[in-house]
């Protein structure tokens, strides 16, 4: 009697664990809008790397500081692509000049006049368009969607759009009380402020990824080669830089501070490398991202003028 029972205990277990893998599976999809080859072909009537700017993105979910992640993770995976990025906080502090001079927000400007105000060839907008978070015992899901439109500021026209969707998942059904430890011990890792990073920085780098590879005649020509460094982190405190300085030399990483003034606010860097723009970058930036649980924003440096 006992054994029939355990028997249909385990097989209900089997089958409300097949009926929850098709509901609530992990997936990831995207959306491409527009013809890769105009991209390509726009790209060769452009004859040194234009200057881009990535511009605040757009929210249509509840969760008011998931536009700004998402748009700082984004430009960390387009930072080594073979344009000139403009800085965030430059991009910004003008946004903020104009709104307070003008009385004009970014959306009453037409894209010349963004290209103009920002000294950009390029724009890109962005907009975070969903944010899932479950949390149900023995499974978690977070999923972040958004969409990505590249124009050229001169004529508005649109070069390049995309939407993406990522989404991770953990859990499962626990048939004994060892898997049942098991598993809420991963469905707590798994809804941890780390993981949402890492969904954040999963959506940014397929939405670059998906990018033409583009390149540009004179600096082909020219052959300019290009080196990021990584930043791990900046700090108004010079006392916390030296601190994570000290941990990244701990675990072996040749870390230095770098301290900038951005509109009188001073700033230190604690960043690595130079390593070469590309995979090499990629895969340190993975690295750090894995073992420190943020993600790690690449710093373009043009190779010719880095001592």
């Amino acid at each position: 009697m006992n054994s029939n029972h355990d028997l249909q205990l385990f097989t209900l277990k089997r089958l409300i664990f097949v009926a929850l893998i098709g509901v609530i599976a992990c997936s990831s999809f995207h959306r491409s809008k527009n013809d890769p080859n105009a991209f390509i072909t726009w790209a060769t009537t452009v004859h040194y790397s234009p200057v881009v700017a990535i511009l605040p993105f757009t929210n249509k979910t509840n969760q008011p500081d998931l536009p700004e992640l998402v748009r700082v993770g984004f430009y960390g995976h387009f930072s080594p692509l073979p344009f000139n990025d403009s800085e965030l906080g430059d991009i910004d502090s003008t946004l903020e000049v104009l709104q307070k001079n003008q009385k004009k927000s970014l959306h009453e400007l037409s894209s010349k006049d963004i290209g103009a105000l920002l000294g950009a060839q390029v724009l890109v907008h962005g907009e975070v368009t969903k944010f899932t978070k479950v949390y149900a015992g023995v499974y978690s899901q977070i999923g972040v969607s958004a969409k990505i439109k590249i124009v050229d500021s001169q004529n508005g026209k649109t070069l390049w759009e995309d939407s993406y969707d990522t989404r991770f998942h953990e859990g499962n059904i626990p048939l004994n009380q060892i898997l049942a430890v098991f598993s809420l011990l991963k469905t707590y890792t798994n809804i941890r402020s780390a993981q949402e990073l890492r969904t954040i920085d999963d959506l940014c780098r397929n939405l670059v990824a998906r990018i033409p590879k583009i390149s540009f005649p004179e600096d082909e020509k020219g052959s300019r080669s290009f080196l990021c460094e990584i930043q791990i982190g900046a700090f108004k405190d010079l006392e916390r830089a030296q601190e994570l300085q000290e941990e990244l030399k701990n675990k072996h990483y040749e870390a230095f501070i770098r301290t900038i003034e951005n509109h009188g606010v001073v700033w230190h860097r604690v960043l690595i490398g130079p390593f070469d723009c590309g995979h090499e970058t990629d895969t340190w930036r993975e690295k750090i991202t894995t073992e420190f649980g943020f993600p790690a924003i690449p710093i373009k440096l043009d190779a010719s003028v880095h001592p």
